[in-house]
């Protein structure tokens, strides 16, 4: 069987690619970056030229639009949060038509299920894949003080009091902008901390805050809870996030789709 997966958002095909491909199954990755010609021209050409026994495409706008209308089936349509959240926005219809229109739709947080579900009965919630070996316990890393990072993210409002809290409990809190490190880095930037706040204005736990969890680190979530235990976190993202059994779901998933041997 052969997958081609369109696009990416935040390294969750190219987790899922390394995996499935370990099962036989070539899935070839058509990605673009954020350069207006990629997100036109490049991304059409690799859209045009590919061919697969399915197709799944990452984030519902430009790409899965391509994909519609070049008649790439059976189409997997895979939300990632933002893109659902903006349908009464500018690109409305475009998304509103791409949920529609896909033969299978993923949401990767459970906020957006229902909305999505509304448009399209296969919706399914796919929980976002971790990789938890690259994203593992290291115990040397800390350095003396107690450091508590934060990735700012541009719709994030961040509670004054939580601050406080933060602060009185010790912890110097570093900001971070995301994209500022290399996502095979990202291991290492979190092990450096003793905690890691997640985003606190959307009620998910985001991808990032997922990865600090699986390197063992303590966490404040989205509702202001403190998770002190880093074994517990550890043990959380392994249950739910595992990439290789999500892997392994996805390969059933294609299974409903398509009539050729996997």
């Amino acid at each position: 069987m052969k997958v081609v997966m369109i696009n990416d958002c935040a390294y969750v095909s190219q987790t899922l690619a390394q995996h499935m491909r370990k099962t036989g199954i070539n899935v070839e990755l058509r990605l673009r970056t954020r350069s207006f010609f990629d997100k036109t021209l490049g991304i059409a050409g690799k859209v045009i030229t590919s061919k697969a026994d399915l197709y799944h495409c990452a984030y519902l706008l430009n790409d899965c639009w391509l994909a519609r209308k070049f008649m790439k089936r059976p189409l997997v349509g895979h939300a990632h949060g933002s893109d659902i959240r903006g349908i009464n926005g500018k690109w409305g219809k475009i998304i509103k038509k791409n949920l529609m229109s896909c033969d299978k739709i993923l949401v990767a947080t459970p906020d957006i299920y229902d909305v999505a579900k509304e448009f399209n009965n296969t919706t399914e919630y796919f929980p976002t894949p971790i990789d938890i070996e690259l994203f593992s316990p290291v115990n040397d890393m800390k350095i003396d003080r107690k450091r508590a990072l934060y990735c700012l993210k541009h719709f994030d409002s961040f509670p004054e009091d939580l601050g406080k809290e933060i602060l009185n409990r010790g912890y110097e809190i570093i900001v971070m902008k995301p994209g500022s490190f290399d996502y095979k880095e990202m291991p290492n930037i979190y092990r450096k901390y003793d905690l890691f706040i997640d985003q606190q204005t959307l009620p998910i736990i985001t991808k990032m805050c997922l990865e600090a969890m699986s390197c063992g680190i303590p966490v404040v979530t989205h509702d202001g809870r403190f998770r002190m235990n880093g074994d517990m976190n550890r043990k959380f993202v392994i249950e739910n996030h595992d990439s290789k059994k999500l892997s392994e779901r996805l390969i059933d998933i294609y299974r409903t789709l398509v009539n050729v041997d996997i």
